[in-house]
């Protein structure tokens, strides 16, 4: 069971606050620590793709083995500071994957 300290929950949507390659940022961290110092009793992240390769957008962050945690438990223990919860919701673009993004993450350079 999940206990809130309240009703208010802000839902998914995308933040926009990766970089390019779908790594989280502190500037990610710091906006759901910001909803939950205005009582926000549930923060719902943006869509974080589960492959880097199907990412529907660049700003689209990527929850997989390269994924800063230490970012992911700032983030965490930001928003429990202030009694709050955090979900990441997870997504994957498959076929509607933005083909830019898709052969960015794919991209070998032969300087």
């Amino acid at each position: 069971m999940l206990t809130l300290k309240n009703r208010i929950v802000r839902s998914a949507t995308n933040e926009h606050l990766s970089e390019t390659d779908g790594q989280v940022t502190r500037a990610w961290a710091d906006a759901l620590i910001e909803l939950a110092a205005h009582e926000v009793g549930l923060v719902i992240s943006g869509h974080f793709c589960v492959d880097a390769s199907q990412r529907a957008d660049e700003g689209q962050p990527v929850l997989d083995e390269k994924t800063d945690r230490e970012i992911l438990r700032y983030a965490a223990d930001g928003v429990h500071q202030y009694g709050s919860k955090v979900l990441i919701q997870l997504s994957h673009s498959g076929i509607k994957a933005v083909s830019y993004t898709h052969l960015r993450a794919h991209e070998t350079r032969h300087d």
